[in-house]
């Protein structure tokens, strides 16, 4: 994976990250996205040029049709408390977020907001580091 080397956005990653991601993503039945994290995912992956952006769309597009796609309405998004601080997309991300649907995130606010709301809903990725022999 040369992108985790060379793009702005993933520097605090390591290549061993991948692995340590796709190891934890095994241990599901599925992967659950919505359409708010696909559209930031695509718009982050725009920026690349040709021909990693194909590359990387074909990748998306594979995640895409391997998940299964929640969707919440803006409006009850919206109406969630913490709405103001967190943006539209983190506020999905609250309203879905379950033991059941646990969210994964590198965002310390909305583990922290997701597990406030319902303890072991969410997953943050730094953590999953030290739960890897390797890393520890």
């Amino acid at each position: 994976m040369a992108i985790i080397d060379t793009h702005r956005r993933l520097r605090e990653f390591l290549k061993s990250d991948y692995g340590i991601l796709q190891q934890h993503l095994s241990t599901f039945n599925g992967i659950m996205v919505t359409p708010n994290v696909l559209t930031e995912t695509s718009n982050l992956l725009g920026y690349h040029g040709e021909p990693e952006r194909t590359r990387l769309f074909q990748h998306l597009r594979a995640v895409i049709s391997n998940s299964t796609e929640l969707l919440v309405e803006s409006v009850t998004a919206s109406a969630a408390e913490e709405f103001p601080r967190l943006g539209l997309c983190d506020s999905v991300m609250l309203t879905i977020a379950s033991p059941g649907r646990q969210v994964l995130t590198m965002d310390r606010a909305l583990h922290g907001w997701c597990n406030k709301k319902m303890p072991n809903s969410s997953v943050l990725f730094h953590e999953l580091r030290f739960l890897t022999p390797r890393h520890r």
